[in-house]
């Protein structure tokens, strides 16, 4: 059986052995009436379709539709492994609701009696930033979704990123009135946030009842890695709320986002923030990073700095008597001696990379004619450093019971630089 619509060949259908077709037409036609023919051989038949406009149907005004996801930012691998759940809430009552990725129509999904549906987005997505949009002619509801790489990418600004949260909801309910409070998270220098400090209003009114209402705190959020420049949502539970924090923490040390604390049938608080990390200006200190000359403990020590990549390098000398070989005798020599040199933390360890002297190595590696080794991280560095020794031929003079000096020499891993991890926001 041929199916035509307004002189189109539709498609074709098949009869039952009752005689009755059954076909399904989704088409763009305009306002008005419309033949719909059926042929079979010579057989014909024909009926008349009424097209209604969309605004005598339906009235924007009477619908108020929600659409939201299970998840706002995701993993790679994480959509790959679950889809993104999105919830369709008071649209028209059997309805068709086209759902669009970028504009791109993808799926549509019915209501049941009430308005209610669900749609899962199971299509493999790479990391970009997506908007999926729920579309009928009661109105336009559309959630972005950002989908990420797995892996972390260049930490951001270590430090304590304090500011202000305003409370938007509470018992899944908006609040008319909305309170300030302050709220604080920590970064470390592997990049990781932790420490979420702050206060909150809850309120359970369930089941047609209040249950009660109260404040409480945020709790429980363990060290997770985090991207600058790139959302994150992190989710945990403790014993009575799950949490959800999403959010992005910027180059210049500006964070926002939104967290969630959600106690079962009593519903959610809903808390946006927005932060700043506290000022981590890099303070210098004599003698290693301070130029200039400087006297301490009775010891003479010049420092002098000059730019290095994107950070500087400070070379510090010390006054001493030092030892040296000339012409094949030990020499006892007064005057500057090299001491060290620091690298002061303007730049990141992503951005250091995997420069030797800032990769942990203690197996050791050739540079210059030179061996060398880094530990990083350590007791000796504490967290965010670097320290590199060369292999170095140390000439020693002893004092003599009888007058005089006796010398040796030995080959001996020396200290030779310490590297700062940090970044820009440092200088």
């Amino acid at each position: 059986m041929t199916v035509t619509i307004g002189g189109r060949v539709a498609g074709q259908a098949a009869a039952s052995a009752a005689g009755e077709i059954e076909f399904h037409l989704t088409a763009s036609l305009p306002v008005g009436t419309t033949e719909v023919v059926l042929t079979s051989g010579a057989n014909r038949t024909s009926a008349v379709l009424r097209v209604l406009a969309d605004s005598a149907v339906f009235d924007p005004a009477d619908h108020d539709p929600v659409f939201f996801a299970n998840r706002r930012v995701v993993k790679v691998s994480e959509l790959a492994a679950s889809p993104v759940t999105f919830t369709l809430r008071d649209w028209p009552s059997r309805a068709s609701v086209d759902i669009a990725l970028n504009g791109r129509v993808v799926d549509t999904v019915s209501t049941n009696s009430i308005g209610f549906a669900d749609y899962s987005l199971t299509e493999r997505l790479s990391a970009a930033s997506y908007t999926i949009s729920a579309t009928h002619p009661a109105g336009v509801r559309s959630v972005k979704l950002d989908v990420v790489p797995d892996k972390q990418g260049t930490p951001p600004t270590a430090g304590k990123y304090t500011g202000t949260g305003v409370q938007t909801q509470a018992s899944s309910r908006v609040l008319e009135s909305r309170t300030t409070r302050p709220i604080a998270f920590d970064v470390d220098a592997a990049g990781r946030i932790s420490n979420l400090v702050g206060e909150y209003f809850w309120a359970c009114v369930a089941g047609g009842g209040y249950h009660g209402s109260g404040t409480s705190e945020f709790s429980g959020l363990q060290l997770t890695p985090i991207t600058v420049g790139r959302p994150f949502e992190i989710r945990w539970e403790t014993v009575s709320t799950a949490y959800t924090l999403i959010g992005q923490v910027d180059a210049d040390g500006s964070a926002s986002g939104t967290v969630r604390a959600s106690v079962g049938v009593c519903g959610s608080s809903v808390i946006e923030w927005s932060t700043k990390v506290a000022s981590s200006k890099y303070v210098r200190t004599a003698p290693y990073t301070l130029p200039g000359t400087h006297t301490i403990n009775g010891r003479e020590w010049k420092t002098v700095c000059e730019p290095y990549s994107r950070t500087e390098r400070c070379r510090t000398d010390i006054r001493a008597t030092t030892v040296a070989m000339d012409n094949g005798r030990f020499v006892r020599r007064d005057g500057w001696a090299f001491n060290n040199l620091t690298y002061l933390p303007y730049m990141t360890r992503a951005s250091w990379g995997s420069n030797p002297l800032a990769v942990h190595n203690m197996n050791g590696f050739s540079s210059g004619g030179r061996q060398w080794r880094t530990e990083c991280d350590t007791a000796q560095t504490g967290r965010g450093a670097c320290r590199s020794y060369t292999m170095t031929t140390v000439y020693a003079a002893t004092a003599a019971s009888g007058g005089g000096y006796t010398f040796s020499q030995s080959n001996q891993w020396v200290f030779n630089n310490i590297v700062m991890f940090g970044g820009p926001a440092q200088k």
